[in-house]
């Protein structure tokens, strides 16, 4: 008696089913019915399998789309067209050599047959990373090259620039000492002009001197004339020459006595003295 109490008592007390979302919505819904004039429940809803997008890229670099049902324990597999596109982005790097594409391929496969999704993609990324990394350093070195060729391209104009004004400070500094030539032969022209000039002037002079002296000498050997002495001595006796009396006398005398147009030139001149010193 006792023995079939408690089995009785077990069966009571075993645990409900939790109820689901569904059972719930039922409850209540027959509860509104039950005060709602016994109106028919609504049918259950099914659930639909849910949908979720991967971190795959199929050939035309669209989500792909891997249903998921809930009810099952089954992992979603990974398809053909999931590998294929990650070879296709991996096959379309262009910087990556083929030997490195087909290491990367490679270890796809392998991840591929393990159905191991997060490896395929990190091997995808990792192929696009060494890509980008590629790009980079060429560009890095790209840039590099026309530093060095915009730094080579200055250096070029400094230097021309300075071989220029070099050029243009000895071309001024010879047009200077040309010009100072040019100077220097100007004024010797003239000094040699001016001593031209002076050497035919005393050359003149010169020849006027030995003429004055031949016509002297001429003129001492000339014989005096009663008028050439009487033209001297009318000179002297005269009112504007003005010397003492008595020199008058000795010069007149001098030329009274004179035989040569020399004496009595000579007693003119003496005369002619003595009135400047006056």
């Amino acid at each position: 008696m006792n023995a079939s109490k408690r089995v009785e008592k077990r069966r009571k007390i075993q645990v409900a089913k939790k109820p689901t979302k569904i059972t719930v919505v039922n409850e209540i819904y027959n509860n509104n019915s039950n005060t709602n004039n016994n109106v028919p429940p609504p049918p259950a809803k099914v659930s639909k399998p849910m949908m979720i997008s991967s971190a795959l890229f199929d050939p035309n670099n669209r989500p792909v789309q891997v249903f998921e049902n809930k009810n099952s324990t089954n992992k979603p597999k990974v398809s053909a067209a999931n590998k294929n596109a990650m070879k296709s982005a991996i096959g379309g790097l262009k910087k990556i050599s083929k030997t490195n594409k087909k290491a990367f391929e490679s270890r796809l496969n392998k991840a591929f047959q393990n159905q191991n999704l997060n490896k395929m993609t990190a091997i995808r990324n990792e192929a696009i990373k060494k890509n980008k990394d590629i790009q980079n350093q060429l560009a890095k070195e790209k840039k590099m090259k026309e530093e060095a060729k915009e730094a080579q391209r200055k250096k070029e104009a400094e230097l021309a620039a300075k071989r220029k004004a070099e050029r243009e400070a000895k071309k001024k500094e010879a047009n200077i000492v040309k010009r100072q030539l040019n100077a220097a032969n100007n004024i010797l022209k003239l000094a040699n002009k001016a001593l031209t000039k002076k050497e035919a002037t005393r050359k003149a002079a010169e020849e006027a001197a030995e003429a004055a002296k031949e016509k002297l000498r001429r003129n001492a050997e000339k014989k005096a004339t009663r008028a050439n002495k009487s033209r001297y001595q009318a000179l002297i006796n005269a009112r504007t020459f003005k010397i003492p009396t008595n020199k008058k006398k000795v010069f007149v005398s001098r030329i009274q006595r004179a035989t040569t147009m020399g004496q009595v030139l000579k007693a003119y001149n003496n005369a002619q003295k003595l009135l400047s010193n006056k």
